[in-house]
């Protein structure tokens, strides 16, 4: 069983979209933290469509997620849908995850959103005496854009990140086929396929190489 939790304490980062994609490329189970339900209802509208649905779990309290945790197959990805906001359950997922992804944008303002989530993940590391860093995925980038020192800075400054080398570029055929319902594995784009496939594929390098780290 491998966790891979989408948090960041910022809203609007593009969480549940990165999520919903990551179900997708590993055929996962999605735990929707998020008060708002966007992958539960998202998963709602694939069956009215006709598409398969993924296994998506509400949660609602550390009991029902510590209850998911134990029912889940060793074989399974859990793809943990966190909203954007600090509590005890999204502390306990982020604990339990295997690897935490942060989408960010490239500006300013995420100087001041990722600092405050680098004192969460420095609270939490303190309470279960482990580890915990995040991996920060640069997310709707500009197509045509090279120069990410904003974000860059903060990674290099802080030993509570790291910066993904994947780039989820600014698509409209994210959000397209997030509004019908579909991952991005049920389209034609072959760039945004490319995308998430790189990233798929670097979650589960970094799985293993956090694995070998604990030998």
């Amino acid at each position: 069983m491998a966790i891979i939790t989408v948090a960041h304490t910022k809203g609007g980062v593009g969480k549940s979209m990165i999520s919903w994609n990551l179900a997708g490329a590993f055929n996962g189970t999605i735990l929707d933290l998020d008060f708002q339900r966007t992958l539960t209802r998202n998963n709602e509208l694939r069956k009215q469509f006709g598409l398969k649905p993924f296994k998506v779990l509400e949660i609602s309290s550390p009991d029902e997620f510590l209850s998911a945790m134990k029912k889940a197959s060793l074989s399974e990805y859990i793809i943990v849908d966190t909203g954007g906001f600090d509590d005890n359950l999204v502390r306990l997922a982020i604990a339990y995850a295997n690897i935490i992804i942060t989408p960010a944008f490239e500006n300013n303002s995420e100087l001041f959103g990722l600092q405050t989530f680098a004192d969460i993940l420095n609270e939490i590391q303190q309470q279960i005496n482990h580890e915990i860093s995040s991996c920060v995925l640069i997310n709707r980038a500009y197509h045509n854009a090279t120069n990410f020192e904003v974000i860059k800075s903060i990674c290099n400054s802080s030993p509570k990140f790291r910066l993904m080398n994947t780039i989820i570029r600014d698509r409209s055929i994210y959000r397209k086929t997030f509004n019908a319902a579909q991952t991005i594995y049920e389209s034609t784009n072959f760039q945004a396929k490319s995308e998430i496939n790189s990233l798929k594929k670097e979650i589960e390098q970094r799985i293993v190489n956090a694995i070998k780290e604990c030998i």
